[in-house]
């Protein structure tokens, strides 16, 4: 396997007021339901704001309300001038930015992204991820070359380097936990982090492009947790959801060795080599063979019957990896499905076509999209007729090339990489 580059950022806090950000992440970490609620209401209502309409209107405790506003002026959110609140025009901009993490269907994924970029001035994020000074479209930029396809993005992950020790290990931690999140609480208390300490690696993993911060609502408040950015993760659970698992049980084999079809092709050509072949059997398999013969020119048809050509004894005398290989295996993104596979033993065909996501025919490369406002690796949709094409390839043109192995197993249909697939697919 080839050694890829690694690929180191330029990110660095103290570019822009990053304290100040952290300040307020941890301001709207610490409120409850109920004032994020009232919130809400002060940053949908006018710059000022009658109090003992908005206390009578909200359903607030006068105490409760007071304590909160309060809160609110310390942080220069408002300000209390007798019967009326004067909202902060530029702070109000900023809750608004917050306010919708807390949003039911919110997404930490690429319009998150592009509000944390709009943060930094465009001259610094050129700096930080090794663009052109002149790039027209930053973010289009960082999508092009960081996010655009699964591949791509997969590839940026591994090879990301990072100043801080602690960045590896909680990216690593990220990964190996069930459903791709971390708890802001376990990782501070893991790594005897303070809440700052916290929010800075988390600042440093989101303007790198590997993880964010999100909110999900508990019985006192809110659970901060670090998840890889929305796109990917529903990417990665389709991954995990659709992986074919490992038959335990006994499989029957359609056959023994793993180059079935190329041993039983060659035996059939030495026949045919000593003596002209009937062009048509009434058993698929050998009808399946006599065709192939036919598709590889190793024998021409003449009055019904196959006669054996120069080439025969060329191919016959090629090892069997290479007479193997000269099999036609198209489509080939059926080839590369088998890289889910790899190492699993034997599967069912049906489960590996329920995960299959491949390019076939005109379809596009899965590629991170926009639709309106959501973005995501759309998986393409196939026809009946595409199916079939993905099932023959498998199950004829993958197992004639003895890159797969069939069997049975409960009834069903199933199959395994075999050691040459293998070896050739991980070159």
């Amino acid at each position: 396997m080839p050694v890829l580059p690694h690929r180191k950022n330029k990110v660095s806090l103290s570019d822009f007021n990053y304290l100040k950000e952290i300040e307020t992440r941890l301001f709207f970490a610490r409120l409850s339901a109920k004032e994020i609620a009232i919130l809400r209401e002060l940053a949908d209502d006018s710059l000022k704001i009658d109090l003992p309409e908005f206390a009578k209107r909200t359903k607030t405790a006068p105490k409760t309300l007071q304590t909160f506003l309060k809160k609110l002026e310390g942080v220069k959110f408002l300000k209390i001038e007798g019967d009326s609140l004067i909202i902060d025009k530029e702070q109000r901009k900023i809750s608004e930015s917050f306010l919708v993490k807390f949003d039911e269907d919110f997404e930490p994924g690429m319009e998150y992204l592009k509000g944390l970029l709009s943060k930094i001035p465009p001259i610094i994020q050129t700096q930080w991820y090794h663009l052109p000074r002149n790039a027209d479209n930053i973010f289009q930029n960082l999508i092009d070359n960081t996010f655009l396809t699964p591949k791509i993005y997969a590839q940026y992950i591994d090879q990301l380097e990072y100043d801080h020790p602690l960045l590896k290990t909680i990216v690593k931690d990220l990964y190996a936990s069930p459903d791709l999140s971390l708890s802001a609480i376990k990782v501070m208390q893991k790594h005897k982090l303070t809440e700052e300490q916290f929010h800075e690696l988390v600042l440093l993993l989101e303007y790198n492009l590997v993880a964010c911060l999100s909110y999900q609502p508990n019985e006192e408040g809110w659970d901060e947790m670090i998840t890889p950015f929305a796109e990917w993760r529903t990417f990665q659970h389709f991954l995990k959801k659709t992986a074919p698992k490992p038959i335990t049980g006994k499989v029957k084999k359609f056959r023994e060795e793993d180059f079935a079809f190329v041993l039983d092709l060659s035996q059939l050509l030495e026949k045919v080599i000593k003596a002209p072949a009937a062009s048509k059997s009434a058993d698929p398999y050998t009808q399946e063979m006599l065709d192939r013969l036919l598709f590889l020119h190793l024998v021409k048809e003449e009055g019904g019957k196959l006669i054996a050509k120069e080439s025969a004894h060329n191919w016959l005398k090629k090892s069997i990896g290479d007479r193997a290989l000269s099999m036609s295996r198209h489509p080939t993104a059926v080839e590369k499905g088998l890289h889910r596979v790899l190492r699993s033993g034997w599967v069912y065909v049906d489960d590996f076509l329920n995960g299959f996501f491949g390019v076939l025919g005109s379809k596009e490369k899965l590629s991170l999209k926009n639709r309106g406002k959501k973005w995501g690796y759309f998986l393409p949709e196939y026809t009946d007729e595409e199916k079939a094409v993905i099932r023959k390839t498998l199950t004829e043109r993958l197992f004639e090339a003895g890159f797969v192995a069939l069997g049975e197993h409960q009834g069903k249909q199933c199959f395994c990489v075999t050691n040459f697939g293998r070896k050739f697919l991980e070159e």
